[in-house]
């Protein structure tokens, strides 16, 4: 009885700090891009914004991909993504179409995008 008994809390332990390492691994990374376009490719600039939210949102590891405009200042936006991993982010960015959007948003950009990463607290 004593044997089992020792077993059973061994093998607890062990699943509980599996649980914590696993979960350490998978912190999920946030992300938080200000985008600030020219006022005259604001339409364009805002046609691509809903088509990467809607593209990001169907990604592997994506849990929240929004943009929305700066109140009072129409061509500045913020895109704000939470990622199950940073390796999902990562490998987000290094898809061809993310790398094919950032190309067609660039003409239309009026100060480079500011990337934010993070992790929560």
């Amino acid at each position: 009885m004593l044997k089992k008994t020792s077993s059973a809390i061994i093998c607890m332990v062990y699943l509980l700090y599996a649980d914590e390492a696993m979960a350490q691994q998978q912190v999920q990374q946030y992300v938080v891009t200000y985008v600030e376009v020219s006022p005259a490719k604001k339409l364009a600039a805002e046609t691509l914004l809903v088509r990467y939210a809607e593209y990001g949102r169907d990604q592997r590891g994506a849990t929240r991909f929004e943009f929305q405009a700066e109140r009072g200042v129409p061509n500045h936006y913020v895109i704000w993504q939470v990622w199950n991993s940073a390796d999902d982010y990562l490998n987000y960015r290094n898809e061809s179409t993310t790398r094919a959007w950032l190309s067609q948003l660039q003409p239309l950009l009026a100060a480079p995008l500011d990337d934010r990463l993070g992790a929560p607290l």
